[in-house]
């Protein structure tokens, strides 16, 4: 059975020894998370203030290893 309520009685019954659960990049938003590619409200639209080279610079390793601050400053917030 491919129910909701026949997924929910197996984890119920701890038959299931794992469960991965799949979903969409927008799923965050709902929380009050910002998405990344929203012109204007997305991360990647207010990150002026780091004087980044790109926006994805701030999640780039190679950016973050020559200048790690922008990442540390925005994960503070």
């Amino acid at each position: 059975d491919s129910t909701l309520e026949s997924f929910a009685e197996h984890v119920l019954s701890n038959d299931l020894k794992k469960i991965i659960v799949l979903t969409g990049a927008g799923i965050s938003t709902s929380a009050g998370i910002p998405d990344f590619r929203s012109p204007g409200s997305g991360i990647y639209s207010n990150l002026q203030k780091y004087n980044l080279p790109y926006p994805e610079a701030i999640f780039d390793i190679g950016y973050f290893y020559k200048r790690p601050d922008p990442f540390f400053i925005l994960a503070a917030e």
